[in-house]
């Protein structure tokens, strides 16, 4: 009995650690991928590719986007979550 309670506590630690480096292999080759997609200035749908820059901490990459037709500026937040979020922000100017 305590040789098997040995062999499962080995078996458990081992694929702890088999199973955090297939998260990290996971994380590290969808963001390298990402990485490539957004390059400076390649145009993707009307937009310029202004800046780009990888967010480890986040497991993200955020891209600033420029539109052509109208400069105005778009952020996005790559990344491998399916949940998606919309947002505008308009500027508005004081009266006085």
């Amino acid at each position: 009995m305590a040789l098997r309670f040995a062999f499962l506590k080995h078996f458990q630690h081992n694929y702890q650690r088999w199973n955090h480096f297939q998260k990290c292999r996971y994380y590290s080759s969808t963001s390298s991928s990402r990485d490539a997609k957004y390059a400076v200035g390649s145009k993707i749908l009307g937009y310029s590719v202004k800046e780009v820059e990888k967010i480890s901490e986040l497991n993200l990459t955020a891209v600033r986007l420029e539109h052509d037709a109208t400069g105005a500026d778009h952020l996005h937040l790559a990344c491998d979550d399916t949940n998606n979020l919309f947002s505008v922000a308009l500027k508005t100017i004081p009266q006085n």
